[in-house]
């Protein structure tokens, strides 16, 4: 077997440009002669054709010749019959019986005289048919004057003066003998336009004489050439015998040579076409289960060895190889061994020629343990996940059933508080409460993770002028950093504006510049701005702690904290920059880090730039609303769990409310429907007993005050799934556990209509790290 032949051009040697010559030089010979021949031929038909042509117009022209010479004769017999009564009448002296005879011929002879002239007409050009037809208008008009002649002859006669009579019939005779003339001068004329016909007709024979001598002589010169192309065929047709056999043996050697390589090759080797083995190597056939590649049963099963469900695909990229519609391919596919086993194979499909014919070369190799090694890893990948949301779960329900007391605890402490009058309880309460808030704070932080993680936060990007984002955040950093003896700088540049979300891209910086105070004990933070082609980066650097470059790719993880170990919570919970990654995703922004350890540490982050709507230096945080006083206020409270059901009523109670407490939804319904009034608003907690939802419970007190309530969804659940369920729903969503007063701050927000509940679906906590 070999690859393709080397282009060829004449006597073997390789074509110009590297392109195969398709026939050799000298055979155009052929069809310069072919084309000779049939231009012979066509020349020889011609010719012929305009012989008989030429003996036809001759014929043609004697047979006119004839006819007008008949013409002439008659017209001058009639001539002669119409003279021929004015002298008989002096024989007969019958006038009436001469006058009428000489009427009669008279009109024959107008009658021939019409139609030779549209005869000339017809048969000649017209100057001569011209000249010819005015000899007749003559003739003509001469005979008019001898019909005169005579009825001046019949007259005297019937008055029987003779002597006058024949005067005029000496004159009838003298035009008789004029008319004669002009009939031999036609006649004459005639004769002349004849022998010009004759004499064009005799020079073109003559030309077509010499025509035949040259067509002769290229015959002559046509058959010496096919005698020269015949001998050089006959030589080339050898020489091409000589090259075949030569080609022949050199295709038998480099088969062998070929079968010399793939036989101990490690590789399995397979050459085929149409279906059909011609070739397999020992690797190939052991590849498949057989002991010997000249096993006949190798040409029997060649297709089934193939697995069915990917023999379809196989056999049409062998066509599409075979037939020239892609040069080669690699792909892998299943194999059935004789012995029935399963296996992988790579493959490498190329056409190449064997016998001179396209065939379909395969070249492969066993991958059947990387493939279980792959599936194995894909099994374990999905253990994983399937660990990881047993885990997520597991996590979820921890955290509902965490918050639940913990939300419990964070309504009651206020009023314990209040109740409390000796300092010693009150240090005690104040440290519960400090426990409680670094209990809420940790969970505050993974509800944000989860949040972000289900894909429950829609940003809304906007132009944003980052000088004013920077001085808010100088404002509320400057004592921090002045209480620990630090410079903070933060430098803005007026008019700028970027594409982002104002307050999570405030949450981003919020995190960083707490971090770099955090961690820097003496020196400064610096925040500043760099400008790079279209995006702004803004950095946040520190003289602080700094970061070992082993753990810069782990700082980013939940709970991680590098200079941390004994796990103080006073210098964070490990969660803030995973927020910040999330966050800095979900914005489309990048985010990096470069630092050095004992030295200090600088974030970056990257936003597009923008073009500002307002005027520059608007204010970008939401603006508090109007203080809101819930007196008399009728408080549909809605929980499963009766520690917070009371805590809640309780504190309710205390803020003058009027309050509904149930346990369910249909609970809440059957109390409004005996109070006959509609609630301000509604506080239900999203999971409920008996597999009901917050979805549920609004539902049933919305029908059951016939307006759509109010409402606020109170919820311990940090599953990402319940999450968007309780998004969904359109109401503003508060987490367990919650302040008092940041319970009545969302009350009265909703109550008044003031909220934007999308726009708050994120709990921000800036104290997180």
């Amino acid at each position: 077997m070999t690859d393709r032949e080397p282009n060829t051009g004449k006597a073997g040697r390789p074509a110009r440009g590297g392109r195969p010559s398709r026939y050799p030089r000298w055979v155009l010979v052929y069809f310069l002669l072919a084309a000779f021949g049939g231009l012979t031929v066509s020349g020889s038909l011609a010719l012929h054709h305009r012989l008989a042509s030429i003996l036809q117009e001759s014929v043609d022209t004697n047979r006119r010749r004839v006819e007008r010479l008949e013409d002439f004769q008659h017209i001058e017999s009639l001539i002669a019959s119409i003279n021929a009564p004015g002298n008989d009448v002096f024989r007969t002296g019958d006038v009436a019986l001469e006058r009428g005879r000489q009427k009669a011929v008279s009109d024959k002879f107008q009658a021939a005289l019409a139609r030779v002239r549209a005869a000339l007409r017809v048969e000649l050009d017209e100057p001569r048919a011209a000249r010819l037809i005015d000899y007749l208008d003559s003739i003509s008009m001469a005979t008019r004057k001898m019909v005169a002649e005579s009825e001046m002859v019949f007259g005297y006669i019937e008055k029987d003066d003779f002597a006058r009579a024949g005067v005029h019939m000496a004159n009838m005779d003298s035009k008789h003998a004029r008319i004669t003339g002009i009939m031999s001068s036609l006649e004459t004329e005639s004769h002349a336009v004849l022998q010009v016909e004759f004499d064009r007709q005799s020079a073109l024979t003559g030309d077509i004489e010499n025509v035949q001598y040259l067509i002769a002589g290229l015959i002559l010169l046509m058959v010496a050439g096919v005698a020269t192309y015949g001998y050089r065929l006959s030589r080339q047709m050898a020489a091409q015998s000589r090259q075949q056999q030569a080609q022949l043996r050199a295709l038998e050697s480099s088969e062998s040579r070929y079968r010399e390589l793939t036989e101990g090759s490690i590789q399995g080797i397979a050459v085929h076409r149409n279906g059909e083995p011609l070739f397999v190597n020992a690797s190939w056939a052991g590849m498949h289960g057989f002991a010997d590649p000249d096993d006949p049963e190798i040409a029997k099963n060649f297709v089934t060895l193939i697995f069915p469900g990917d023999r379809q695909e196989v056999q049409e990229t062998h066509y599409a190889l075979q037939y020239g519609i892609t040069p080669s391919r690699r792909y892998e596919y299943r194999a059935v061994r004789r012995d029935g086993e399963v296996i992988w194979l790579e493959c490498l499909d190329r056409v190449v020629l064997w016998r001179n014919l396209p065939a379909v070369q395969s070249t492969v190799i066993d991958v059947t343990e990387r493939k279980n090694a792959e599936e194995e890893l894909h099994a374990a990948m999905l253990r994983l996940e399937q660990a990881t949301a047993a885990r997520t779960k597991f996590f979820a329900a921890a955290s509902h059933d965490l918050r639940q007391p913990l939300h419990a605890m964070s309504l009651y402490l206020p009023l314990l508080e209040k109740r409390i009058t000796q300092p010693e309880s009150r240090e005690i309460a104040q440290a519960i409460t400090n426990s409680c808030n670094s209990m809420r704070e940790l969970l505050d932080s993974l509800l944000d993770i989860s949040k972000l993680d289900a894909g429950a936060i829609d940003p809304e990007l906007v132009p944003v002028s980052i000088s004013t984002i920077l001085d808010q955040l100088a404002a509320e950093f400057e004592p921090q950093a002045r209480e620990k003896g630090l410079e903070l700088r933060v430098v803005g540049t007026t008019g700028l504006a970027i594409e982002t979300d104002p307050i999570l891209f405030q949450r981003i910086l919020r995190n960083l510049m707490s971090n770099a105070i955090r961690y820097t004990s003496r020196g400064r933070v610096l925040v500043g701005i760099r400008r790079r082609g279209g995006n702004l980066r803004i950095e946040v650097r520190d003289t602080g702690i700094g970061i070992d470059e082993s753990n810069l790719g782990l700082i980013f993880q939940e709970f991680y904290q590098a200079d941390n170990p004994e796990r103080d919570r006073s210098r964070g919970l490990g969660l803030g920059l995973a927020i910040i990654d999330r966050l800095a995703k979900l914005l489309g922004h990048s985010i990096d880090v470069h630092s050095t350890y004992g030295k200090g540490s600088c974030f970056a982050v990257e936003a597009p730039v923008a073009t500002l709507a307002t005027p520059a230096g608007q204010a970008v945080a939401s603006e508090s609303g109007p203080e809101f006083r819930l007196e008399g206020a009728l408080v549909v409270l809605v929980d499963d769990d009766d520690m917070v059901l009371e805590g809640t009523r309780a504190v309710l109670t205390e803020w003058g409310c009027d309050v509904i407490a149930a346990r369910s939804g249909n609970g809440a319904a059957a109390r409004i429907l005996q109070r006959g009034r509609a609630p301000d608003i509604a506080l239900v907690d999203f999971r409920l007993r008996n597999n009901q939802t917050a979805v549920h419970a609004l539902a049933a007190i919305r029908e059951a005050a016939s307006c759509n309530v109010p409402a606020i969804i109170i919820t311990a659940d940090t599953d990402p799934d319940r999450l968007r369920q309780a998004i969904d729903t359109g109401c503003m969503i508060v987490h367990k556990p919650i302040e008092p007063d940041k319970l009545r701050e969302a009350m009265g927000a909703v109550i008044a209509g003031a909220v934007n509940i999308q726009k708050e679906q994120l709990t921000l906590v800036s104290q997180t790290t």
